[in-house]
């Protein structure tokens, strides 16, 4: 009886083994599969749109290139059009005078600048063209002798740079306003000065 007892034990063990070693591959390929987490994506680069160089030429008027550029115009000369370029900005002005004359004003204005181009009168226009050394440019440009003539600024800068010089003369003055203020007010301490005595 002894014998039976530990041959049921022994096939008993063998049956037990046999169930674990055939359950372990089966979890495992039931096992749910876990992927990888995706990278993040890079964040999306903004291209320049209509509207923000629009806002950039709106901030950007042509008395505020003139002035970053310190070119002086001649006299009546009227701000036309401010527009973004390739690496800059561009302005351009309408002076009714005649063609030679406004190139003799910047010939004088701009001694040391560089200067060529070209003059055909009303058959090709007149075109002459002013250029500093640090790449700013000043163009005058005619149909013909008569007014008026164009004058056009050019200077390389970044988009945001002359936005931010039409803003800063605006900050300026608001910043120049409270000091006026504080000019006419007492410093604390010090006692407020009396009103003169009006006699009737």
């Amino acid at each position: 009886m002894k014998w039976v007892s530990v041959l049921l034990v022994v096939v008993l063990c063998v049956v037990a083994v046999a169930v674990v070693s055939c359950s372990k591959p089966a979890d495992e390929d039931t096992a749910p599969v876990v992927a990888p987490p995706r990278p993040a994506a890079p964040p999306p680069v903004e291209e320049p749109t209509e509207e923000s160089e629009a806002a950039t030429t709106e901030a950007a008027d042509p008395m505020a290139v003139a002035e970053a550029m310190g070119v002086e115009l001649p006299e009546g000369a009227t701000p036309k059009s401010c527009e973004p370029t390739e690496d800059g900005v561009k302005a351009a002005f309408e002076v009714d005078m005649p063609y030679e004359e406004v190139k003799a004003f910047f010939l004088e204005k701009c001694a040391d600048w560089e200067n060529n181009g070209f003059e055909g009168g009303a058959m090709t226009g007149n075109d002459w063209q002013f250029t500093s050394p640090d790449g700013k440019a000043v163009q005058v440009t005619s149909e013909s002798a008569d007014p008026p003539t164009t004058i056009s600024l050019t200077m390389k800068c970044k988009p945001g740079e002359i936005k931010a010089l039409a803003g800063g003369a605006a900050a300026d003055d608001a910043a120049a306003e409270p000091a006026d203020d504080a000019a006419a007010k007492p410093a604390e301490g010090e006692p407020a000065p009396a009103e003169e005595a009006t006699t009737e």
